[in-house]
């Protein structure tokens, strides 16, 4: 497998794709709490209610990044990361069609667990990727996507 030693090229266009998959991965959580007041009036629930959604994002994430990184080096991070992305894209189209709130807290849920799923598997692959001389700048370049994503 060719290791990049340099950010230009196919190295950096690389790491662009996954800057970008990071972005999505915690803009599918930071995009929720703007929309709680109109969950809050199309399900008829409280501020409490409605903001367990954005704890339960959490909390699935948090749950899959904890396990997927001791799994993931079984089913592979590049597969892994793929179906993430897949069954994350699958529940976001399932999102509109929640019968009520218990379906829609189930569906959050499960697109935090979906999308806690890339972070462990996005290291190993920057850092197979990526000769040990430039991993400070890749996983630097790589982390800034959850900042920008947040502002």
């Amino acid at each position: 497998m060719q290791s990049y030693r340099a950010l230009r090229g196919q190295g950096l266009l690389f790491l662009v794709l996954l800057w970008f998959l990071w972005f999505l991965t915690v803009s599918a959580g930071t995009l929720v709490s703007p929309v709680l007041p109109l969950i809050e009036d199309e399900f008829a629930v409280g501020h409490a209610r409605a903001t367990a959604l954005v704890s339960l994002i959490s909390l699935g994430s948090a749950a899959a990044t904890f396990v997927f990184g001791f799994l993931a080096s079984v089913a592979g991070y590049k597969r892994s990361i793929l179906v993430a992305f897949l069954v994350s894209a699958m529940l976001f189209l399932l999102v509109p069609r929640a019968g009520g709130f218990f379906h829609l807290a189930l569906l959050f849920l499960m697109i935090g667990v979906a999308n806690g799923i890339y972070y462990p598997c996005s290291i190993p692959v920057i850092t197979e990727h990526y000769h040990y001389t430039v991993w400070g700048k890749t996983l630097a370049i790589h982390d800034s996507a959850a900042a920008i994503s947040v502002f």
